[in-house]
């Protein structure tokens, strides 16, 4: 009888089994990019006018280099970034295609006014899935980063 009673059990274990949701071996999957990979900024010396009769400097320019791993919506990735206080910010986008992941892209950068450099200087970096002048739009991603000089 305690025979029985085991077969029966087995055959209930493997009915139940049977009757749930299939499954199957999971396979091993990549890990998920992050939605910012690799990046750069550049902000040459020299690349400023003056701004007299003003102190400081106008329409400074630099590039932003960085991975865009995530699909992107909007066709357009922007980029802002405080410097050299949180009055004045270096600003710009790109136009890329929508509906997939930019990769790697290269974004022209103005801040048109630095009243003075400042190195180093510690910042973010934030990327938004818009145009610069949509305001706001979905964030990319942010990077803290720290410019040692202008280069």
């Amino acid at each position: 009888m305690r025979h029985l009673f085991a077969v029966v059990v087995a055959l209930l274990s493997l009915v139940g089994c049977q009757q749930g949701s299939p499954t199957s071996p999971s396979s091993p999957s990549a890990p998920a990019l992050p939605a910012l990979g690799s990046l750069q900024v550049s902000l040459p010396a020299g690349s400023c006018v003056s701004a007299s009769p003003l102190p400081g400097w106008r329409n400074c320019r630099g590039t932003v280099t960085a991975t865009i791993n995530t699909t992107n919506q909007s066709g357009y990735v922007s980029v802002f970034f405080n410097y050299p206080n949180s009055g004045a910010f270096y600003h710009g986008d790109v136009r890329v295609a929508a509906g997939s992941a930019p990769g790697q892209v290269g974004i022209n950068i103005v801040n048109d006014y630095v009243s003075n450099f400042v190195f180093p200087y510690d910042t973010t970096v934030t990327f938004y899935d818009a145009p610069q002048g949509a305001g706001s739009g979905p964030v990319i991603g942010s990077r803290a980063i720290h410019l040692t000089s202008s280069n």
